[in-house]
């Protein structure tokens, strides 16, 4: 028989109105997310430049040095307002290829030594899966499976050997005591492909902050910077697509390997605003995580994360 029809008027009214609510409700929350995704995206300003020498690359790197920081670390101690750089003079007994262990760089490089002495403030390693580890610096121009390396500044660059991604984590210079930086640069060499190298950049909680490609060049520079805050804990860069071997199957630079070109890559010059102690934040309970689940806090997607302020003039 049924409820009276002005009955179901009201009832199909109040349906009405809940849905309504609900819509409107998910409607602030898309906006509020899309405000706050956008806000992100505002914040980290990029240069990506590649060059067919160290000379024509080298004055994005100047104009990248000057958005770090005044001036070049000179002296020990704590500097906010500097910014370092180091490459792989520092590495010494060189008199050829010369191979190292993580291990080894962790404890005599970088964060222990570096040029004039000071200490940089960083470390760098393997992921843990492909411990142990090891990397070569390389003196000179060399071909190795068919790329061409030379270095940027100096004579030596890097290598890794049997895997193609370093983690930079980040300390008060010459300390253990954990730190951020706003901005973190490098040169990669020989790059062939524009989706083979990267620079992903996390916070203190491993979220992702940032993910910018090299373009393809002999030399090219990535720079990212945070315009708000030293926020950035961890660097992981991706070398190419293909490693150097120290055994085995030997990839050739520019084959084809399943369909995808083989791109073997080198880096030289890191530089970086200077490194600030962590402020705890205790209020800061969110626990979202913009990182991949297999230890590494790197992506697979392949997609090209660049939609960031450029601070690139051209092309």
């Amino acid at each position: 028989f049924g409820a009276p029809a002005g009955r179901l008027r009201i009832l199909d009214h109040r349906r009405s109105t809940t849905t309504t609510r609900t819509m409107l409700v998910f409607a602030l929350v898309g906006a509020c997310a899309l405000a706050a995704a956008t806000a992100v995206a505002a914040r980290v300003s990029v240069v990506q430049k590649s060059r067919a020498t160290p000379a024509e690359l080298l004055p994005a790197i100047d104009d990248f040095r000057v958005k770090l920081g005044c001036c070049p670390v000179t002296a020990a101690g704590l500097q906010p307002n500097a910014y370092r750089e180091g490459n792989w003079e520092q590495i010494s007994g060189l008199g050829g290829p010369t191979a190292f262990t993580f291990a080894a760089l962790l404890t005599n490089t970088f964060n222990a030594v570096a040029p004039n002495s000071l200490p940089l403030g960083v470390t760098l390693r393997a992921p843990a899966k492909a411990e142990p580890a090891s990397g070569i610096v390389r003196n000179g121009p060399a071909t190795v499976a068919g790329a061409a390396f030379g270095a940027f500044s100096g004579t030596n660059y890097f290598t890794p050997q049997d895997f193609t991604r370093v983690a930079f984590d980040f300390f008060v210079a010459g300390s253990a005591t954990d730190a951020t930086t706003h901005g973190f640069g490098i040169v990669f060499i020989d790059v062939d492909s524009n989706d083979s190298s990267f620079v992903e950049a996390f916070d203190i909680d491993g979220h992702r902050i940032a993910k910018v490609y090299a373009r393809a060049g002999a030399f090219s520079f990535v720079g990212l910077r945070d315009t708000r805050a030293a926020s950035i804990a961890r660097v992981v860069v991706q070398i190419g697509n293909a490693p150097v071997v120290s055994g085995g199957v030997q990839l050739a630079d520019g084959s084809l390997d399943g369909g995808e070109i083989v791109d073997i890559v080198a880096i030289d010059n890191v530089l970086f605003a200077e490194p600030l102690p962590v402020v705890d934040d205790d209020d800061d309970d969110d626990d979202s995580s913009d990182s991949d689940d297999d230890g590494d806090n790197v992506d697979d997607d392949g997609v090209a994360d660049n939609d960031y302020d450029d601070d690139d003039d051209d092309d």
